[in-house]
């Protein structure tokens, strides 16, 4: 019986703050029933009894309301007033003694306002308890004592001084213990508990590690297996399917990357990964994955860099590519028709070392219902209209979210304009620090150009003016044929930028112009740029045409087939799976390069010992001797060549602050999986021995 009250009223599942109330309501009805047998032993008069029943009754009602309504702050302060500025007030004057019982409705009072009361109230109930016990004393001193002597006679030292004494000590010490042990429990189950959401987070997280981690393993295969294939003589037809193949893996990848963001965002242990950063570089690699995703449908996209951009930032460069990857993608998902257009511009600030990158992507997709706004940036909100089979698309609904997360961390904003059926322009902002004010990209030999532009429609046209503009080059956009043929005739000029189908409509006329034509077509149509043209693939920006008017002949004739060969380059790739194994064995033999593999670090040492390497890449995650072993084993080799041989980590390792780890631990590079074949190639270009790299001039031979 008494278990079961405990358990009822002080159990773990009994809140604490009513755990505290209950502790101090159990004091009050043992001090009111020693109060009515203290009031009997001194036979006082019978409106001490009714006042105390009364004060019972009403601290009861109190106690109720405070149980059912969960009102304890402003309940608790209501009782400690009746007991202090009540009760005491009244035992004291029918009492009519200086001392006896009442420091122990004071005390009570006093310990109850402590433990049950916050805030301003506490304060207020703790100043008027003192109070009217003050005033009280001085009240009874008045009354009885001004004008005769206190009567010793009345005064006992064992019921006045003794118990009163005792009583207050003993419910102070109980009190304070009990309160003790309630908070010490307390701190004890959310110790516990806090352990055991650590474990569990710190499952997820290894899980959802191992989770990338074998699903990019596997995607690194039929990646690089689709880039060999590529690399054969197929027809329109197969290549088509591999891009399939291509974005369906890339969205699979980003899905998993926004998993392992989350993991982080969701525990608040979202880390910012800080370094510098090639803008360039950055800016590239989104546009060229968004063309990717965009090349099968009739949407346009549309481009245009600020020529201001400085070359080199400092910031998280991975988190950062996310945002704009997640809100193009979140474009790409709604917009079935029309175009796509992503704005980024610079502005400098106070501080020289400082700026603000802001971007503005912009849709014609089926736009945002007002009242669906507030979910927009909300974890797992998909937004749902069965009006619109497109919103029925892919996605974990994460994407805007982690992209809010992110940008929140690096003290930016994101922000979104929307019509229902209209469209969409969701604009975000960040500060970065500047490393380098060289800008981003230049046209060295402006003065010399004069380029005619002669585009599908006015949109693209208007982003071609506007990076040429920017760039100081003199430049004039046709709108039509007639005026495209007018312009030609009477101009002199250095370079026509022109679409492929415009090109072929004017084949016969431009062929004999002696101007250098530059063809502007989707990535997926570069089969049908006749050769005697250079080409400029879409979206046109400020990236590929100073990329492309900065061409020198040497590096044009390299570009020609976008290859390079390392045909005296001993190369050996060390990894446990020999799917991966095969893979990378095609991707390096793209090169001439003569290569070895291994499955694990043990067979690799063994190989050194009697073999020269000119290059090693290495998986990260293997059994028994793992990439960071295998790694510190070959630098540890007695031959010199061991010490300074590039050794590349390939891994499908995403999470945060693995690349730097990686790095730190002593990899010439890090390239994670699947591995993208333009990363593999800088790899190679930037680490191998330039002696070993001979630029390939003529058709480039099918990869074995």
């Amino acid at each position: 019986m008494i278990n079961k009250l405990l358990a009822d009223y002080f159990g773990e599942n009994v809140p604490l703050e009513e755990r505290n109330l209950n502790l101090a309501m159990m004091f009050f009805y043992d001090t009111f029933a020693l109060a009515l047998v203290y009031g009997l032993y001194l036979r006082l008069d019978l409106p001490f009894y009714i006042l105390t029943i009364a004060v019972v009754l009403i601290v009861t009602i109190c106690y109720s309301y405070i149980l059912r309504y969960e009102k304890y702050n402003t309940g608790a302060f209501i009782i400690g007033m009746l007991v202090t500025m009540v009760e005491l007030p009244g035992a004291h004057y029918f009492d009519g003694r200086l001392i006896s019982a009442v420091l122990v409705f004071f005390t009570l009072g006093f310990l109850f306002c402590i433990f049950n009361i916050n805030g301003k109230l506490l304060l207020i109930s703790v100043v008027l308890s003192a109070i009217s016990f003050s005033m009280s004393c001085i009240g009874l001193y008045m009354l009885h004592y001004r004008e005769k002597p206190y009567d010793l006679a009345r005064t006992s030292i064992l019921f006045d001084v003794v118990i009163p004494v005792a009583i207050c000590l003993i419910y102070t010490d109980r009190a304070l213990s009990i309160k003790q042990r309630i908070h010490q429990r307390e701190v004890d189950k959310a110790v516990k508990e806090g352990k055991k959401a650590e474990d569990m987070n710190r499952a997820k997280d290894l899980f959802l590690m191992n989770m990338s981690h074998e699903m990019r393993t596997p995607m690194n295969a039929i990646i690089s297996a689709t880039d060999l294939i590529e690399d054969k003589a197929v027809n329109n037809a197969v290549k088509q399917h591999i891009s399939y193949i291509k974005n369906a893996c890339n969205a699979l990848v980003s899905t998993i990357d926004d998993l392992l963001v989350f993991s982080k965002v969701e525990n608040s242990r979202l880390e910012l990964i800080n370094a510098e950063y090639d803008t360039g570089m950055l800016f590239e690699d989104i546009i060229n994955m968004i063309a990717v995703r965009l090349m099968d449908r009739d949407v346009g996209f549309y481009v245009h860099l600020d020529a201001n951009m400085p070359s080199v930032l400092y910031g998280d460069s991975a988190k950062l590519r996310q945002v704009f990857i997640n809100v193009l993608n979140n474009s790409v998902k709604y917009t079935n028709e029309g175009h796509i257009g992503l704005k980024v511009s610079i502005e400098k600030t106070d501080n020289d070392n400082e700026v603000i990158l802001r971007a503005d992507v912009e849709d014609t997709g089926i736009g945002i219902k007002e009242e669906d706004m507030p979910r927009l940036f909300k974890a797992f909100e998909r937004l749902d209209d069965r009006e619109h089979e497109s919103m029925k698309a892919e996605g974990t609904g994460l994407g805007l979210s982690i992209c809010k997360t992110i940008l929140d961390g690096m003290g930016g904003s994101i922000n979104v304009r929307s019509r229902f059926n209209r469209g969409s322009v969701f604009s975000f902002e960040v500060k970065q620090k500047m490393v380098d004010s060289t800008l981003m990209s230049h046209i060295d030999d402006n003065s010399s150009l004069n380029v005619l532009v002669f585009e599908d429609d006015e949109m693209k046209t208007e982003m071609i003016r506007l990076a040429l503009t920017e760039s100081k080059v003199k430049v004039v956009c046709a709108g039509d044929s007639p005026e495209f043929n007018e312009l030609l005739k009477n101009g002199k000029y250095t370079h026509i930028l022109i679409s492929l189908d415009k090109y072929k409509e004017e084949e016969e006329r431009l062929e004999g112009c002696g101007i250098k034509c530059v063809i502007l077509s989707d990535i997926n149509r570069a089969d049908e740029v006749p050769k005697n043209a250079d080409r400029i693939a879409r979206p046109v920006n400020i990236l590929n045409l100073s990329e492309y008017f900065n061409r020198t002949e040497e590096v044009a004739k390299k570009d020609e087939t976008r290859s390079f060969m390392c045909p005296n380059a001993r190369v050996m790739v060390i990894d446990d799976n020999k799917t991966n194994l095969f893979v990378a064995e095609g991707l390096l033999k793209r090169y001439g390069m003569n290569v070895i593999s291994v499955l694990s670090g043990r067979e690799a040492l063994n190989l050194i010992s009697d073999l020269k390497f000119d290059m090693i890449f290495i998986d990260y995650m293997m059994p028994g001797m793992d990439g960071i072993d295998t790694l510190n084993a070959i630098r540890d080799n007695k031959q010199a060549w061991c010490r300074s041989v590039p050794c590349v980590v390939l891994t499908a390792d995403a999470a945060d602050g693995a690349r730097q780890m990686l790095l730190n631990a002593g990899f010439d590079d890090y390239i994670s999986k699947p591995i993208r074949v333009d990363r593999l190639a800088v790899s190679i270009y930037q680490l191998i021995d330039p002696k070993l790299i001979e630029w390939q001039t003529e058709e480039k031979t099918e990869a074995v």
